[in-house]
């Protein structure tokens, strides 16, 4: 009997008086083993696609839940920066609105200072005026005074002189003046032979002064 071996095989042969026979044991489980780990493997190869697939899509949809929400919220901030932004420039608006009507009020004030300014200068210079007009007046009324007052220094000397001399004069006339009318020439005229005293009242205006000396020459005579 012969018997022959195969490495790493499960075939044989056995020779025994008749021909050889050769017996092949194990090929088939081997080969469905081999399917059996090639299906595994493969199933979980698609296993493992599949969750790298799921895991890329939920990274995925939280990206765009992410993006949407950043979105969203930088839509909010923008609309909230334009908002402020308007805000600001109609503040800066109505506060240059207030700029420009205040330069126009100091440009007022300004020019209002400006001829105030040359308005207290024309005073000054009136004043300077005034004040060496009103000297010149106080040195002339000064002298005046001075004058008037040698004046009545003068009739105060002349006054008794007047009176004597007056008081001849009624004497040697007769006329006792009456002085209380002043553009008149009146009084009375003392009537020597009758001792009665005759009024007379003339105006200068309706004679001359040659012929008002002639009627009081007159009267005097007719007293006479």
């Amino acid at each position: 009997m012969t018997s022959n071996k195969r490495k790493n095989g499960d075939a044989f042969s056995h020779r025994s008086n008749g021909p050889s026979v050769v017996v092949v044991t194990g090929l088939k489980n081997e080969d469905e083993s081999f399917i059996e780990q090639g299906l595994h493997k493969l199933h979980q190869h698609l296993s493992s696609e599949d969750f790298l697939l799921n895991a890329i899509e939920s990274i995925d949809q939280g990206v765009n839940r992410r993006r949407g929400e950043l979105q969203e919220k930088s839509y909010k901030i923008k609309f909230g920066l334009e908002h402020q932004l308007g805000q600001e420039l109609d503040a800066c608006r109505h506060e240059s609105r207030e700029l420009v009507d205040l330069e126009g009020q100091i440009a007022r004030v300004k020019e209002a200072q400006k001829l105030l300014v040359q308005k207290m200068e024309s005073l000054d210079k009136i004043q300077h005026g005034l004040q060496s007009t009103i000297s010149k007046y106080q040195e002339e009324a000064s002298h005046e005074i001075d004058s008037i007052d040698q004046v009545e220094e003068e009739q105060k000397r002349l006054v008794p002189r007047l009176k004597t001399q007056i008081s001849l004069y009624a004497s040697t006339t007769g006329i006792k003046w009456n002085f209380a009318q002043d553009e008149m020439l009146s009084g009375q005229v003392c009537i020597s032979k009758t001792t009665a005293l005759q009024s007379f009242c003339v105006d200068p205006r309706d004679y001359s002064s040659v012929e008002t000396a002639n009627r009081l020459w007159k009267m005097i005579d007719v007293g006479a």
